[in-house]
């Protein structure tokens, strides 16, 4: 970590604590991103919303 930074987070978690902590913070994360979606218009619209990119756009390009 950069030591300009350590002063702000004197403990950084393992990988173990981080997945601990990671899996804690789902519902909060959901309901972060549910909130704002429930408060759209969107969330009473009866389309799909979704991305067009075609398949083959989208696929590694070979030489």
């Amino acid at each position: 970590m950069d030591s300009r930074l350590g002063a702000m987070f004197p403990y950084v978690p393992k990988q173990p604590g981080w997945n601990k902590r990671l899996r804690a913070a789902l519902p909060l994360g959901k309901k972060a991103i549910r909130l704002p979606a429930v408060d759209t218009d969107f969330w009473f619209d009866p389309h799909w919303i979704i991305d067009s990119t075609p398949w083959n756009a989208a696929a590694r390009v070979r030489p």
